[in-house]
């Protein structure tokens, strides 16, 4: 309670007026108290009067009473009486003046007492507001739960929980809480932010006693996007560039096959792809398409695909291309001899022994392929055939002659031809006439020593050694060549010829 008196102080014995002011009950959900007034004239001897007199009440700004009384008589005397409802701050503090006015209109013991006023001023409690609110922990892994804390005023009091994490608007998440609830956040609202990493999100804690609201708080957590969310590469595929190699193979070929790759990725809970990375057989390409280079090694060749998404977080797949290895046909050997029917050789023989061995890569026994062994005489330009075949493996050892047989009087040329999908290879060989030590010819114009004599020419078909010069019209030679393509048109490409000292 608190108070104010007027007392003019006359003596002893003076009537005085004294306004009390006392706090009565508060209203928790309206924020306001009642405040009970009451004015008392203390008289301590009889005071003649039959007149009205006037006096006024004030608390807190607010006139709560007004009027007129009289104040003739002896002993306590109740002027006025009531209560006020105080409405407090919005925190619950409140402070309230009071003061009071009365005319007395009197003359006592010789002093005249007119009018008498007083004022004075007292602080309300405070009345509790609203909860106060902390969470556990402040930072979480999008998915993870957060633990509520209210602190409460009343415990009466209830509280409607809110969240919004970069939503713009709120959403409920307990309801009647009394001092605890658990938020639990969901991974998916990573989606709410593609382009990084973590955010802030809200928390709200509404106040109410009974269904009245008191005021709110809200905290802040951070909301992490979990670190396994990262992009995806979903699928990386690889096309052959060069035209009929896959119908034909069904496989990358060894130095022959140009890929196309397509990686195909996307990013994870909102987020875009943003960069892509792919190296094959440590050659770098950019994009998500990309034309490759010449695959000249064979085997397994990992492909890795890194991509990078909007968040700046990354992942990458690897896949393995085949390659079937290729080499170009080889012929590793090839001879051709005179033989007898049989097979033995023999330098008088009408037949020829033949040997080859050669090899076409299979790649997946798609690779197609034949062989031939064709031949002419040395003064034909026409190639006849004589053998052919397929396979992988080329193994020829038999003796072979042809209708009237491989005469003895001339000489012979044998080609091998190996082809594959790509390209040929060739090999040539030739035989030479039967055996004479000399030979004429039937012209009288050649001769020939060790073989047949075949042309109008001075020929050797045996080693021959010169122990001084030799001379050729007068000219000296020297310097043993075999012919190549593209030397003097005289010159048959194989065959071996001198050229002029100069």
């Amino acid at each position: 309670m608190a108070s104010c008196t007027y007392n003019p102080n006359i003596n002893n014995v003076n009537p005085y007026a004294v306004l009390n002011v006392t706090q009565q009950s508060q209203n928790i959900a309206n924020n306001t108290t009642v405040v009970k007034y009451e004015l008392l004239l203390y008289r301590p001897s009889q005071i003649i009067s039959s007149a009205s007199k006037a006096y006024s009440i004030t608390i807190n700004g607010t006139t709560v009473a007004n009027s007129t009384t009289v104040i003739g008589g002896s002993g306590t005397k109740s002027i006025a009486s009531g209560t006020t409802t105080i409405s407090h701050n919005a925190d619950g503090s409140k402070s309230i003046s009071f003061d009071f006015s009365l005319t007395f209109g009197i003359n006592w013991n010789g002093v005249n007492i007119g009018t008498g006023s007083a004022n004075g001023s007292m602080a309300l409690s405070t009345i509790p507001r609203t909860s106060s609110v902390s969470i556990s922990p402040t930072s979480v892994n999008l998915g993870q739960s957060i633990t509520v804390t209210i602190n409460r005023a009343s415990n009466s009091f209830t509280h409607t929980l809110q969240h919004d994490f970069v939503a713009g608007s709120w959403t409920t998440f307990a309801t009647n809480a009394a001092t605890s609830a658990s938020l639990a956040t969901s991974i998916n609202w990573s989606a709410r932010i593609p382009s990084a990493v973590s955010s802030t999100g809200r928390i709200r804690c509404l106040t109410y006693s009974g269904s009245t609201l008191i005021g709110e708080k809200i905290v802040n957590f951070t909301g992490k996007v979990p670190p396994e969310v990262i992009p995806v590469v979903n699928t990386i595929t690889a096309q052959e560039t060069v035209a009929g190699l896959a119908k034909q193979f069904g496989a990358f070929i060894q130095g022959k096959s140009i890929p196309k790759v397509t990686v195909s990725a996307s990013g994870t809970q909102g987020s875009t792809i943003s960069s892509y990375a792919t190296s094959i057989g440590g050659s770098n390409y950019a994009g998500s398409s990309f034309t490759g280079k010449l695959l000249n090694t064979a085997g397994s060749i990992p492909v890795t695909a890194k991509v990078t998404d909007s968040r700046g977080r990354s992942a990458s797949k690897t896949v393995n291309l085949t390659v079937v290895p290729y080499s170009p046909p080889n012929i590793s050997s090839f001879s051709v001899s005179r033989c007898t029917s049989a097979g033995a050789l023999n330098s008088d023989g009408t037949y020829v022994h033949l040997k080859a061995n050669g090899k076409v890569a299979g790649c997946n026994n798609r690779n197609a392929n034949s062989w031939s062994l064709e031949y002419k005489p040395t003064s034909s330009s026409t190639w006849l055939p004589l053998l052919s075949g397929t396979g992988f493996q080329i193994n020829v050892s038999q003796a072979k002659t042809i209708s009237g047989g491989f005469l003895t009087t001339s000489t012979y040329d044998f080609r091998l031809t190996v082809t594959d999908y790509f390209t040929t290879a060739t090999s040539a060989k030739g035989i030479p006439t039967a055996f004479a030590l000399m030979n004429f010819r039937s012209t009288g114009k050649g001769l020939a020593i060790g073989k047949i004599s075949e042309k109008d020419v001075f020929e050797v078909g045996v080693p021959a050694e010169f122990s001084s010069t030799l001379k050729v019209l007068n000219k000296e030679l020297s310097t043993l060549f075999l012919a190549q393509a593209g030397e003097p048109t005289s010159q048959t490409p194989g065959s071996l010829w001198f050229r002029e000292v100069t």
